[in-house]
């Protein structure tokens, strides 16, 4: 069943209402060609048998732990949970909604090991919904850096202020790396984007590697938790403080560190002024391209 030869990698599948996506959790699980897992099944709010269900279904699988509450925490509280269990050199949450191929685990994992100096490595993303339908929605790979130009908080702020950074949420992550730098989930309003500016702060503590070969299959659909908690001019409020929380304590001159809280201070002001005025399309593009021009 495992290979004590290959790195223990944790696998933590939080559950919430899952049982319409019963058939791509088992098939997610199921289907994983890496040799050497533990996988944690977490439900926190007992809505329905799914965790009964998959308990029946991995009877005697050695890999497999489960976790049963009525606690009722948030998604943010029952990450942090999961990763606090997890025991491996690395670890990964496996949300119920998403596919992900057989190598996927793999793929990542020979990554990081190719590489010690990644702290995670994350691959791409193919937004389809219920049905199956792929949807136009496509995120643009992260932009290059140059592999002589040394990793640091610039860059982690520069993919968050310019591109989609909560893509590589879905990554492989060294465990070892976030739990000595205290890196778990900070809560947001309702959670929301809480996701991003975690990326954010591990990507301030270490570079990130993209598999641009690995791909997962995500659904996007009403009723999703993300759907859930639309933006609040409440959390765009909460942004500067997380994000600043996340980049305070590493190591910068003071000019650099003056120059990336500025810029994190004037995109958390934008996103401020997102909640409470309409501005047309082009509005967006031109504050993104002025942010890599304080990046310069």
């Amino acid at each position: 069943m495992g290979d004590p030869s290959a790195p223990l990698v944790s696998l933590a599948v939080p559950l919430y209402a899952s049982r319409r996506f019963f058939g791509y959790i088992v098939e997610n699980l199921a289907t994983q060609d890496y040799p050497n897992l533990e996988i944690i099944v977490s439900d926190r709010h007992g809505l329905d048998d799914t965790l009964a269900r998959l308990r029946a279904r991995f009877a005697g699988d050695t890999r497999f732990s489960f976790v049963e509450s009525r606690d009722r925490i948030g998604w943010v509280e029952h990450y942090n949970d999961l990763l606090r269990r997890a025991s491996g050199r690395y670890v990964l949450w496996m949300p119920h909604d998403d596919s992900y191929p057989p190598s996927y685990i793999s793929q990542l994992v020979a990554r990081l090991e190719q590489d010690p100096e990644l702290i995670a490595a994350f691959g791409r993303h193919e937004p389809v919904d219920l049905d199956g339908n792929a949807l136009p929605k496509r995120v643009a790979p992260p932009p290059p850096f140059s592999e002589s130009e040394p990793w640091s908080p610039r860059i982690a702020v520069r993919l968050l202020t310019t591109w989609r950074l909560g893509v590589a949420f879905r990554g492989v992550f060294r465990r070892d790396a976030l739990v000595r730098s205290g890196l778990f989930i900070r809560p947001t309003d309702r959670g929301t984007s809480a996701d991003v500016f975690w990326v954010f702060g591990v990507a301030v503590a270490g570079r990130l590697g993209f598999v641009p070969s690995c791909c997962l299959v995500k659904r996007f659909y009403a009723t999703s938790t993300h759907a859930r908690n639309p933006r609040s001019l409440r959390n765009a409020v909460l942004v500067f403080p997380i994000l600043r929380s996340y980049l305070h304590g590493h190591p910068m001159n003071w000019s650099e560190a003056a120059r990336l809280n500025s810029v994190l201070f004037c995109w958390s002001a934008y996103q401020v002024l997102l909640q409470l005025i309409p501005f047309p399309g082009r509005i967006p593009q031109v504050a993104r391209r002025a942010l890599r021009a304080l990046l310069a």
